[in-house]
């Protein structure tokens, strides 16, 4: 009950809008040791919202939830190790774990960034197919920016299939292109930019 108040203040969900009381709430529910309150409340820590900034306690608090196996949690750890921010070192390989502990759990974030793991050797030795195999499962999930690089993906790889000079009707009628067209859409539908100037450019 507190870790959900504490949402409802920080959101301003039917009630004003208060971080710091978001904040007290999510120290009463963390203190109880409930996973989902400690990595927001970590969160907090980390930006200084609601609550004087204190990277250390907001990394152990990260920490905590990520190791308790919150999935959420699993994915912003590796987000920060992967980006090297607040009080993590740049490690692509705690990254890479991370990704892969969350990803195995169905998080799309999480698979989006392993796939760029396994495509950027972040971490890991490059895997062309095991990068396309996590990016379609996250734009599958409804990630949207892992549904414009998939179709960007599909749309290299028709290019490539029609030769230099494709027209426009051996495109459109390209089923690997076809695939593209299909990933922008989606992409498109739920506002992400880069779909849309993709699909766009198709047109």
């Amino acid at each position: 009950a507190e870790y959900e108040l504490g949402k409802r203040f920080y959101s301003g969900n039917g009630i004003l809008k208060d971080s710091t009381e978001a904040v007290e709430w999510w120290q009463k529910a963390a203190a109880q040791k409930f996973p989902p309150a400690e990595l927001d409340l970590g969160l907090a820590y980390l930006k200084g919202d609601g609550v004087p900034k204190d990277e250390r306690e907001g990394v152990r608090l990260c920490h905590l939830a990520a190791d308790f196996g919150l999935t959420r949690a699993k994915e912003a750890v590796g987000m920060f190790y992967f980006l090297g921010v607040f009080d993590f070192p740049k490690d692509y390989t705690s990254a890479f774990y991370s990704f892969k502990a969350a990803a195995n759990h169905n998080y799309p974030p999480a698979q989006y960034y392993l796939a760029l793991c396994f495509r950027d050797s972040k971490g890991t030795s490059t895997n062309s197919s095991e990068a396309v195999s996590w990016l379609q499962r996250a734009a599958s999930n409804g990630l949207a920016n892992a549904q414009t690089r998939l179709g960007r993906y599909y749309a290299d790889k028709g290019l490539a299939q029609v030769g230099s000079s494709p027209s426009f009707s051996n495109l459109r009628t390209n089923s690997t292109f076809a695939l593209a067209f299909e990933w922008f859409q989606k992409a498109a539908n739920q506002g992400e930019v880069g779909g849309q100037m993709d699909l766009g450019d198709l047109y």
